[in-house]
């Protein structure tokens, strides 16, 4: 985080398992952080097009955090086992 050139930093986790972790980096710096907490690539996308180069953190972090409120996401995986689920193999 210091080696960023900015004094301000927004952190876009883009995973619902990385935002816990990101939260607490703030108090571990010099450097004013916020986190908006982006579960997916596409909600940190979305965010990212909220961004505003001339706004103040706080307006920027208010904005992406209503940017991804409108982002709705779907994953597919494949299963690397197979497994029976009410007698149906999968």
């Amino acid at each position: 985080m210091e080696s960023v050139p900015q004094n301000e930093v927004i952190l876009l986790p883009n995973d619902k398992n990385t935002v816990p972790t990101a939260v607490p980096v703030a108090p571990l710096t010099s450097k004013r952080v916020a986190v908006v907490p982006t579960t997916s690539i596409p909600q940190g996308v979305a965010a990212m097009f909220s961004l505003n180069y001339e706004a103040d953190l706080e307006s920027n972090v208010e904005a992406m955090k209503d940017g991804i409120t409108a982002v709705r996401t779907l994953e597919i995986t494949e299963a690397v086992r197979s497994t029976r689920i009410g007698g149906l193999k999968a």
